[in-house]
């Protein structure tokens, strides 16, 4: 049997653990995670994807070393393995199985050599690898006081009393009221800690070492970073970076005082901060104090995920290009150069956006698959060109109000959705604007619909739950731009919005389980036929055109009981 490739995929995991990194330094390459595939791709082209695929689960975190060689990714669930890659040749190189349960997060060592792996709260397990021989170096609890580790950096070599570089690894781990500065001894297989002081318990949400690994940068849930002196492991000031939480953390080469805002002799520390109102600012400070020199305006619309330096040591005064992800499942291409904030030319330029959250369903439009459409569980409809795989249009309704969605129907025109709260409703394809809804479609939900060949029917099917699996036809209106439809009238006269009708109609009363789970229209649009899961048919006339619905039905109204 031929087997299908695939193509390209549309999709990034948004909320996993730093799911996006640019690759090298100054390429245009970047990798990010897709579902349970890492996906490599190219800002030139975007066209051009290479999928590495060897996880059961959606990607839970990815790293890619300094140099962009390797790559090494994890999930939750029943099998949570970690996968290093091998970018240059995109083949499995280990895959390391020691965590339980899940796996938070992973990063490399400045030199590449060591692999730290941290599992979820109910694992507990923090690991270090040695990726010269896939061996186990040490392991310990990450945690404190049944707290997670949600975070953790590598600091390079840990400095002696006189500032020279040891044999030992320093890195550091953060999660809900705690912050740990670790010593990492490859000879002995040991790793030891020590507790930082933060004044007040803080959530810790993002970690990083300073460009000279004297200072270690904490970043909030409250929104601000602390800055850490590592020798004394004392703070040594608070800044506030964002109206939300921090969520990532990078640092940058310092840069003379003498060419800072601050002047002076000696140098300043620089911090690049994401925050998850959409904020990236770069900070300069000298330990105890920090003041914002640029900024990225405008905001990105959601909490940033991801933050990637495309030049990893960049200049002083240069322009700092970026790769930013959001939890909204967009990536986004920035710069930020002095002065820039001010006159208004810094920016970010979308690259890929897509759903969130499950996707339900997507739809062709009849005769034409030049776009299509999907819907997802985060609320959004959306409507996708074929060629560039972009959105065209987009519309959204709250799921507090709306539950999810459970299928969708296209006809070139508009774009109707049926949801999990009984309703039916319609947005326009060349906007996302919501046209109409009609509410009392199916009781327990809608779970599945088809179009007729001319776009003048709907047939709607329901959960069961109510007296029987529920079938539903409606006609639309020559106006149906501004108007709900109203429900189809069988031969028998009697208005049906539910339940089957006609000679066909079954006797038998279904199983409670029973559900509509297809539906289809023959080539007669007068007449469209079902078949529940219970393998009950049931056919639904339509009106006769004499009888057809005036144009002033109501945008949003209950459905009328049977009558006649």
């Amino acid at each position: 049997m031929a087997a299908l490739d695939l193509e390209r995929a549309i999709g990034f995991n948004g909320g996993a653990d730093s799911p996006l990194h640019a690759l090298g330094d100054g390429g245009t390459g970047y990798a990010h995670a897709s579902g349970a595939c890492v996906v490599l791709s190219d800002l030139a082209d975007p066209s051009r994807q290479h999928f590495l695929r060897g996880h059961s689960e959606d990607v839970s975190c990815l790293a890619v070393s300094s140099s962009g060689r390797y790559a090494a990714s994890g999930q939750n669930g029943g099998e949570p393995d970690v996968l290093v890659w091998d970018l240059s040749t995109q083949t499995l190189v280990y895959r390391l199985q020691e965590h339980d349960h899940g796996v938070q997060l992973v990063c490399f060592s400045d030199d590449e050599r060591f692999l730290l792996t941290v599992g979820v709260k109910k694992d507990g397990k923090m690991v270090a690898w040695d990726l010269v021989s896939g061996c186990i170096v040490a392991s310990a609890l990450a945690g404190k006081n049944n707290a997670a580790a949600t975070c953790a950096c590598w600091g390079g070599r840990k400095k002696d009393v006189k500032r020279r570089d040891t044999m030992q690894l320093q890195l550091a781990t953060g999660g809900e009221g705690f912050l740990k500065y670790w010593t990492l001894d490859p000879a002995g297989g040991s790793l030891s800690s020590e507790e930082a002081t933060t004044a007040v318990s803080r959530h810790v949400t993002a970690l990083a070492f300073s460009h000279e690994r004297e200072y270690l940068y904490a970043g909030s849930s409250s929104g601000d970073f602390v800055t850490i002196l590592v020798r004394s492991l004392l703070m040594h000031s608070v800044t506030a970076a964002a109206s939300n939480s921090v969520s990532a953390l990078a640092p940058l080469p310092p840069v003379p005082r003498s060419l800072s805002v601050l002047g002076g002799d000696d140098t300043l520390e620089r911090l690049l901060v994401a925050g998850g109102d959409g904020s990236c600012t770069v900070w300069q400070g000298d330990g105890r104090a920090y003041r914002r020199t640029e900024s990225l305006e405008p905001k990105l619309p959601g909490a940033i995920s991801a933050l990637s330096l495309r030049v990893r040591h960049p200049a002083a005064g240069s322009t700092l290009r970026l790769l930013l992800g959001t939890r909204r499942g967009t990536i986004h291409e920035a710069s930020l150069a002095p002065g820039a904030s001010d006159a208004g030319e810094s920016g970010a330029r979308l690259l890929q956006e897509s759903h969130c959250s499950a996707v339900r369903g997507v739809a062709y439009a009849p005769h034409s698959s030049t776009a299509f459409v999907s819907a997802s569980d985060d609320g959004s409809v959306r409507l996708w060109d074929v060629a560039s795989l972009s959105v065209v249009a987009k519309g959204e309704c709250q799921t507090a109000l709306a539950l999810v969605p459970a299928c969708v129907a296209f006809t070139g025109e508009a774009i109707f959705t049926g949801w999990a709260d009984g309703k039916l409703r319609a947005h326009d394809a060349e906007d996302g604007a919501l046209l109409w809804t009609l509410d009392g479609v199916h009781q327990s939900g809608v779970t599945t619909m088809a179009i007729s060949h001319n776009a003048k029917f709907i047939v709607t099917g329901g959960e069961s739950g109510e007296a029987r699996g529920r079938l539903a036809a409606w006609r639309l209106l020559r106006a149906w731009q501004t108007s709900a439809p109203r429900p189809a009238r069988c031969g028998s006269g009697r208005y049906e919005h539910g339940t089957c009708c006609g000679t066909s109609r079954s006797t038998r009363p279904p199983s409670p389980a029973s559900r509509w789970a297809a539906a289809t229209i023959t080539s007669s649009p007068r007449r469209a036929i079902a078949r529940s899961s219970a393998g009950t048919w049931c056919k639904v006339h339509a009106p006769p055109r004499s009888s057809s619905a005036s144009a002033g039905s109501t945008v949003s109204r209950s459905t009328p009981t049977a009558r006649g």
